[in-house]
Protein backbone atom coordinates (compact mmCIF):
# COMPACT_ATOMS: atom_id res chain seq x y z
CA UNK A 1 0.00 0.00 0.00
CA UNK A 2 0.89 2.98 -0.37
CA UNK A 3 0.85 3.76 3.14
CA UNK A 4 3.49 1.37 3.74
CA UNK A 5 5.50 3.26 1.76
CA UNK A 6 5.07 6.99 3.18
CA UNK A 7 5.76 5.67 6.51
CA UNK A 8 8.64 3.37 5.86
CA UNK A 9 9.99 7.11 4.27
CA UNK A 10 9.25 8.48 7.40
CA UNK A 11 11.03 6.17 9.44
CA UNK A 12 13.90 6.12 6.89
CA UNK A 13 14.25 10.29 7.58
CA UNK A 14 14.02 9.86 11.03
CA UNK A 15 16.99 7.86 11.28
CA UNK A 16 20.45 7.27 10.88
CA UNK A 17 20.31 5.55 7.25
CA UNK A 18 20.55 9.13 5.83
CA UNK A 19 23.68 9.97 7.61
CA UNK A 20 25.35 6.31 6.87
CA UNK A 21 24.90 7.06 3.15
CA UNK A 22 26.11 10.45 3.09
CA UNK A 23 29.03 9.24 4.92
CA UNK A 24 29.52 5.99 2.48
CA UNK A 25 29.44 8.69 -0.26
CA UNK A 26 31.94 10.78 1.14
CA UNK A 27 34.44 8.07 2.20
CA UNK A 28 34.23 7.09 -1.75
CA UNK A 29 34.99 10.48 -2.54
CA UNK A 30 37.92 10.99 -0.46
CA UNK A 31 39.30 7.90 -1.33
CA UNK A 32 39.11 9.23 -5.19
CA UNK A 33 40.21 12.20 -4.71
CA UNK A 34 43.46 10.90 -3.05
CA UNK A 35 43.98 8.78 -5.88
CA UNK A 36 43.41 11.36 -8.35
CA UNK A 37 45.75 13.60 -6.55
CA UNK A 38 48.61 10.74 -6.28
CA UNK A 39 47.20 10.79 -10.37
CA UNK A 40 47.85 14.05 -10.97
CA UNK A 41 44.03 13.48 -12.51
CA UNK A 42 42.48 16.31 -11.56
CA UNK A 43 39.31 15.81 -13.75
CA UNK A 44 38.35 13.08 -12.05
CA UNK A 45 38.31 15.30 -8.99
CA UNK A 46 35.52 17.74 -9.91
CA UNK A 47 33.44 14.83 -11.10
CA UNK A 48 32.92 13.81 -8.03
CA UNK A 49 31.68 17.47 -6.79
CA UNK A 50 28.30 16.47 -8.83
CA UNK A 51 27.63 13.94 -6.01
CA UNK A 52 24.95 15.89 -4.08
CA UNK A 53 23.87 15.07 -0.46
CA UNK A 54 21.27 17.38 0.73
CA UNK A 55 19.01 16.77 4.65
CA UNK A 56 16.18 14.98 4.43
CA UNK A 57 14.69 15.26 8.07
CA UNK A 58 12.29 18.12 7.32
CA UNK A 59 11.50 17.22 4.01
CA UNK A 60 7.71 16.35 4.50
CA UNK A 61 5.26 13.62 3.34
CA UNK A 62 3.83 14.20 -0.55
CA UNK A 63 1.01 12.76 -1.81
CA UNK A 64 0.31 13.47 -5.74
CA UNK A 65 -3.94 13.07 -5.06
CA UNK A 66 -5.22 10.27 -7.04
CA UNK A 67 -2.33 9.99 -9.89
CA UNK A 68 -1.00 7.59 -7.70
CA UNK A 69 -2.49 3.98 -6.69
CA UNK A 70 -3.27 3.59 -3.08
CA UNK A 71 -2.69 -0.10 -3.61
CA UNK A 72 0.54 -1.51 -5.11
CA UNK A 73 0.11 -5.34 -6.55
CA UNK A 74 3.54 -7.04 -6.34
CA UNK A 75 3.07 -9.95 -9.28
CA UNK A 76 5.43 -12.51 -10.48
CA UNK A 77 4.05 -11.41 -13.97
CA UNK A 78 5.73 -7.84 -13.34
CA UNK A 79 8.96 -10.15 -12.64
CA UNK A 80 8.28 -11.84 -16.31
CA UNK A 81 8.75 -8.12 -17.69
CA UNK A 82 11.69 -7.50 -15.75
CA UNK A 83 10.97 -5.51 -12.88
CA UNK A 84 8.82 -5.64 -9.71
CA UNK A 85 9.48 -2.59 -8.94
CA UNK A 86 7.15 -0.06 -11.05
CA UNK A 87 7.00 3.61 -12.02
CA UNK A 88 4.31 4.43 -9.62
CA UNK A 89 6.36 2.71 -6.56
CA UNK A 90 9.27 4.60 -7.59
CA UNK A 91 7.65 8.12 -8.20
CA UNK A 92 6.38 8.00 -4.76
CA UNK A 93 9.28 7.03 -2.83
CA UNK A 94 11.48 9.31 -4.50
CA UNK A 95 9.26 12.64 -4.11
CA UNK A 96 9.48 12.13 -0.24
CA UNK A 97 12.93 12.67 -0.41
CA UNK A 98 13.33 15.40 -3.43
CA UNK A 99 14.75 18.71 -2.56
CA UNK A 100 12.02 20.98 -2.35
CA UNK A 101 13.42 23.22 -5.86
CA UNK A 102 13.71 19.64 -7.88
CA UNK A 103 10.37 18.45 -6.81
CA UNK A 104 8.72 21.57 -7.83
CA UNK A 105 10.74 21.71 -10.93
CA UNK A 106 9.32 18.27 -11.62
CA UNK A 107 6.05 18.69 -10.56
CA UNK A 108 4.04 21.40 -10.88
CA UNK A 109 1.30 20.47 -9.25
CA UNK A 110 -0.43 17.72 -7.04
CA UNK A 111 -2.19 16.23 -10.39
CA UNK A 112 0.81 15.68 -12.39
CA UNK A 113 1.31 12.69 -14.26
CA UNK A 114 5.17 12.99 -14.49
CA UNK A 115 6.72 9.42 -13.58
CA UNK A 116 10.22 8.74 -12.56
CA UNK A 117 11.80 5.49 -13.31
CA UNK A 118 14.48 3.44 -12.38
CA UNK A 119 17.27 5.64 -14.41
CA UNK A 120 16.56 8.67 -11.14
CA UNK A 121 18.29 6.01 -8.69
CA UNK A 122 20.62 4.78 -10.83
CA UNK A 123 21.55 8.19 -11.78
CA UNK A 124 21.73 9.77 -7.66
CA UNK A 125 23.45 7.45 -5.27
CA UNK A 126 22.17 8.95 -2.18
CA UNK A 127 18.37 9.14 -3.54
CA UNK A 128 18.68 5.43 -4.80
CA UNK A 129 20.12 4.17 -1.60
CA UNK A 130 17.41 6.34 0.34
CA UNK A 131 15.06 4.73 -1.82
CA UNK A 132 16.13 1.20 -1.32
CA UNK A 133 16.32 1.20 2.03
CA UNK A 134 12.63 2.89 2.46
CA UNK A 135 11.68 -0.15 0.01
CA UNK A 136 12.89 -2.75 2.44
CA UNK A 137 11.26 -0.67 5.38
CA UNK A 138 8.42 -0.91 3.87
CA UNK A 139 8.71 -5.07 3.11
CA UNK A 140 9.06 -4.74 6.73
CA UNK A 141 6.13 -2.85 8.08
CA UNK A 142 4.05 -5.34 5.36
CA UNK A 143 5.41 -8.55 6.86
CA UNK A 144 4.51 -7.47 10.62
CA UNK A 145 0.72 -7.42 9.50
CA UNK A 146 1.02 -11.10 8.81
CA UNK A 147 1.66 -11.64 12.74
CA UNK A 148 -2.19 -11.29 13.52
CA UNK A 149 -3.36 -11.90 16.93
CA UNK A 150 -4.39 -15.64 15.90
CA UNK A 151 -1.25 -16.49 14.12
CA UNK A 152 0.97 -14.40 17.18
CA UNK A 153 0.95 -17.27 19.93
CA UNK A 154 2.65 -19.72 16.69
CA UNK A 155 5.55 -17.09 16.02
CA UNK A 156 6.88 -16.33 18.98
CA UNK A 157 9.92 -17.53 17.64
CA UNK A 158 10.21 -14.96 14.58
CA UNK A 159 10.53 -12.20 16.77
CA UNK A 160 13.90 -12.36 17.28
CA UNK A 161 14.30 -12.55 13.81
CA UNK A 162 12.12 -9.39 13.29
CA UNK A 163 13.93 -7.68 15.82
CA UNK A 164 17.56 -8.26 14.20
CA UNK A 165 15.19 -7.60 10.73
CA UNK A 166 14.42 -4.24 11.99
CA UNK A 167 18.02 -3.19 13.27
CA UNK A 168 19.51 -4.30 10.38
CA UNK A 169 17.07 -1.99 8.09
CA UNK A 170 17.85 1.21 10.48
CA UNK A 171 21.51 0.80 11.64
CA UNK A 172 23.15 -1.69 8.17
CA UNK A 173 23.94 -0.98 5.11
CA UNK A 174 21.54 -1.50 2.25
CA UNK A 175 23.06 -5.02 1.06
CA UNK A 176 22.92 -6.54 4.80
CA UNK A 177 19.59 -4.92 5.16
CA UNK A 178 18.17 -7.07 1.96
CA UNK A 179 19.69 -10.01 3.43
CA UNK A 180 18.38 -9.37 6.99
CA UNK A 181 14.46 -8.34 5.64
CA UNK A 182 14.87 -12.19 3.48
CA UNK A 183 15.66 -14.25 6.14
CA UNK A 184 12.72 -12.60 8.10
CA UNK A 185 10.63 -13.78 5.67
CA UNK A 186 11.74 -17.16 4.63
CA UNK A 187 11.35 -17.84 8.64
CA UNK A 188 7.95 -16.77 8.45
CA UNK A 189 6.89 -18.44 4.89
CA UNK A 190 8.50 -21.75 6.16
CA UNK A 191 6.48 -22.13 9.48
CA UNK A 192 3.07 -21.10 7.29
CA UNK A 193 4.29 -23.77 4.55
CA UNK A 194 4.56 -26.57 7.86
CA UNK A 195 1.12 -25.56 9.00
CA UNK A 196 -0.53 -25.31 5.98
CA UNK A 197 0.86 -28.81 5.03
CA UNK A 198 -0.08 -30.04 8.57
CA UNK A 199 -3.70 -29.00 7.76
CA UNK A 200 -3.41 -30.37 4.18
CA UNK A 201 -2.51 -33.76 5.35
CA UNK A 202 -6.24 -34.14 7.56
CA UNK A 203 -8.40 -36.42 6.28
CA UNK A 204 -11.19 -34.39 7.59
CA UNK A 205 -10.40 -30.44 8.44
CA UNK A 206 -13.05 -28.02 10.30
CA UNK A 207 -14.69 -24.63 8.62
CA UNK A 208 -11.94 -22.85 10.39
CA UNK A 209 -9.25 -25.02 9.47
CA UNK A 210 -10.19 -25.00 5.68
CA UNK A 211 -10.71 -21.44 5.96
CA UNK A 212 -7.47 -20.78 7.83
CA UNK A 213 -5.03 -23.08 4.94
CA UNK A 214 -6.88 -20.94 1.91
CA UNK A 215 -5.65 -17.58 4.68
CA UNK A 216 -2.26 -19.71 4.64
CA UNK A 217 -1.70 -19.90 0.82
CA UNK A 218 -2.58 -16.58 0.41
CA UNK A 219 0.33 -15.60 2.71
CA UNK A 220 2.84 -18.05 1.52
CA UNK A 221 2.37 -16.48 -2.40
CA UNK A 222 2.45 -13.08 -1.10
CA UNK A 223 5.45 -13.76 0.96
CA UNK A 224 7.33 -15.58 -2.04
CA UNK A 225 6.46 -12.07 -3.82
CA UNK A 226 7.78 -10.22 -0.96
CA UNK A 227 11.36 -12.62 -1.65
CA UNK A 228 11.39 -11.89 -5.34
CA UNK A 229 11.21 -7.62 -4.67
CA UNK A 230 13.84 -8.27 -1.84
CA UNK A 231 15.57 -10.09 -4.73
CA UNK A 232 15.07 -6.71 -7.29
CA UNK A 233 16.31 -4.15 -4.04
CA UNK A 234 19.38 -6.09 -3.77
CA UNK A 235 20.47 -6.39 -7.36
CA UNK A 236 19.28 -2.68 -7.46
CA UNK A 237 22.04 -2.17 -4.04
CA UNK A 238 24.72 -3.72 -6.46
CA UNK A 239 23.87 -1.79 -9.49
CA UNK A 240 24.58 1.03 -7.33
CA UNK A 241 27.49 0.37 -5.39
CA UNK A 242 29.14 -1.10 -9.11
CA UNK A 243 28.52 2.27 -10.70
CA UNK A 244 29.44 4.80 -7.76
CA UNK A 245 31.94 2.64 -6.42
CA UNK A 246 30.72 2.10 -3.14
CA UNK A 247 32.77 -1.03 -2.98
CA UNK A 248 34.97 0.04 -0.19
CA UNK A 249 34.61 -3.13 2.65
CA UNK A 250 32.15 -2.51 5.27
CA UNK A 251 31.74 -6.05 5.74
CA UNK A 252 28.55 -6.57 3.62
CA UNK A 253 30.25 -8.10 0.88
CA UNK A 254 29.70 -11.38 1.99
CA UNK A 255 26.44 -11.00 3.54
CA UNK A 256 25.22 -9.75 0.08
CA UNK A 257 26.52 -12.59 -1.85
CA UNK A 258 23.69 -14.50 0.33
CA UNK A 259 21.31 -13.14 -1.12
CA UNK A 260 20.54 -15.85 -3.74
CA UNK A 261 21.08 -18.54 -1.52
CA UNK A 262 17.58 -18.89 -0.56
Amino acid sequence: KSDHLTRACLMVKNSVVPRQVRDRINLRKHKNGLESAANGNEEEEEEEEDDLVWEVHDIPNRRMAESIPDEFLVSPTDRNRGCLLTEDMITLLAIQFLPEDAFLEIFSTEQSSTRLDRSILTEDCYLGMLVCHSLLTAIGIKADEYATPAAASSSTALSPSRKRASQMTMKSSTSASAVAMKRHIVAMRDQDQKRCSTLLSKSQKSLQEEREMFGLTIRVEEMTNLLLLCDEIGLLVTELERIFKLNIDDGSNNKRAKLDTW
